[in-house]
């Protein structure tokens, strides 16, 4: 175990005595898992109350989910909570029914933090839970962001923390908070898994000014596609013709994935070379090229089906995997059914390649994860995802791969992945899918284990 969960418990030991002026509520299963109180919220001392889980926490005997060999396969054991901080441990702890987003005066959040998730634990353990699966804990962008607080998946940079998940009143630094939680979790005999996703970025990532190169842009005259607002002849998810979409997914049924249809000329015309300059202007990123266009870094969309009917996704772009100057735009054959003249060793953007191959090593010497799920990994270059597998598990022999993809086949199992989430979750609800689910187990079992979920 790390110092982290001690360096908790005594800023805490030292803010214990400290008045706090107002009321602090919490759900009553947070003080006691047990209980089985009707009364569904009960006033702490916030000072105390905390104190006294992370004390908690370190009592439990000193344990942490071994590590073997195995390569993940404790995965098909997980009992597994899944927890978007931010929101599984908000409260409102003034009881005053209005949720805040900023900290309270003593610098206490209503929105989930690391700490409140400490806090948590004991009830995760009461309902046997073995593992906690966070989604995203990265930073967020905010260009194009859903909502007040942004997409947890829009990540503006994958190795740093959404300082939001800290409790300023503790005056201790984001990593720590995180370190303390993982160290807290081991504690109690429960795994971390984290998510991330390597193959988008927030529109205004950190890394945008330095690395344009690992990034699309398009005219910054181009509009946005918005039926809303009557522009209709915008940047978008690139249109086909019928003729065009059966032959594109003929081809790419038949695993054809060289010389595959493209878009049409005037969308690939709208995209530009990589720019010489890089600014910052009113939260966006906006270049000029060598000849002194201006351009922007474009939103990304669903890619496959190519007429997949999903909204656009504005608050994240396609990072370039590959930089060959015929496929310089974002379609289905760019970012997701790589053209094989595209998909060459030569063309790999190997700079981008490294930054995203040490995401997950440095959590795990700096935070201790167990595991990470991949978002849309089924979508990244094989080589990149076998280079992923392979740094990590050279680092923890026992690190899990799990894989966000509703297909169950053996590929995802060569490919080094423990479990895949499935599509249980789809059919479970009607009788007719779930008896063909069971007898497709009884008949041909599966070939990677996958989720039961609610």
């Amino acid at each position: 175990m790390s110092d982290a969960l001690y360096t908790l418990l005594k800023r805490l030991n030292e803010l214990v005595d400290t008045p706090y002026s107002g009321t602090y509520f919490i759900p009553s299963l947070w003080l006691n898992p047990a209980s089985g109180s009707e009364e569904k919220t009960v006033q702490v001392n916030p000072y105390r109350f905390f104190r006294n889980r992370v004390q908690g926490a370190i009592s439990m005997q000193d344990y942490t989910p071994g590590v073997s060999s195995t390569g993940g396969e404790w995965s098909k054991y997980a009992a597994t909570y899944n927890m978007f901080v931010r929101q599984t441990t908000a409260w409102n702890h003034a009881g005053d029914g209005e949720l805040r987003i900023e900290p309270s005066e003593q610098g206490f959040m209503e929105t989930g933090t690391f700490l409140k998730s400490i806090a948590l634990l004991p009830y995760l353990k009461h309902l046997g839970i073995n593992t906690i699966h966070l989604l995203p804990i990265t930073e967020i962008g905010m260009d194009g962001n859903k909502g007040s607080l942004g997409s947890p998946y829009a990540i503006k940079d994958p190795y740093a923390l959404d300082e939001k998940l800290a409790e300023p009143f503790l005056d201790l630094d984001i990593g720590t908070q995180f370190r303390a939680f993982v160290d807290a979790a081991h504690r109690f005999g429960i795994r971390v898994v984290t998510e991330f996703v390597f193959r988008t970025a927030a529109k205004d990532s950190s890394t945008a000014k330095e690395h344009p190169g690992w990034y699309y842009w398009i005219d910054a005259e181009i509009p946005d596609r918005d039926e809303a607002k009557g522009i209709s002849h915008g940047y978008g998810s690139p249109e086909f013709e019928e003729d065009e979409l059966a032959a594109i997914k003929a081809q790419v049924e038949e695993n054809k994935l060289r010389d595959l249809p493209p878009p049409n000329e005037e969308y690939r015309g709208w995209f530009k070379g990589v720019p010489v300059s890089v600014e910052m202007v009113d939260g966006s990123w906006i270049g000029t090229a060598d000849d002194g266009t201006k351009v922007r870094i474009p939103g990304a969309f669903a890619d496959w089906p190519p007429d997949d009917v999903q909204p656009p996704w504005n608050d994240v772009t396609y990072l370039r995997m590959y930089d060959h100057p015929d496929f310089d735009y974002i379609a289905y054959n760019t970012i997701r059914m790589y053209d094989e003249k595209l998909a060459d060793e030569e063309y790999k953007n190997e700079s981008l390649w490294e930054y995203i191959s040490e995401i997950i090593p440095h959590f795990q010497r700096e935070y201790n994860i167990d595991g990470v799920m991949i978002d849309m990994g089924h979508a990244l270059p094989k080589p990149l995802m076998r280079e992923i597998i392979r740094r990590a598990r050279e680092i923890k022999s026992d690190f899990a791969f799990w894989e966000e993809n509703f297909a169950m086949t053996k590929k995802s199992r060569d490919e080094g992945y423990n479990v895949t989430v499935g599509y249980l979750w789809s059919d479970e609800h009607e009788p007719k899918k779930l008896a063909e689910f069971i007898n497709m187990l009884d008949m041909k079992g599966s070939p990677i284990p996958f989720f039961a979920t609610p």
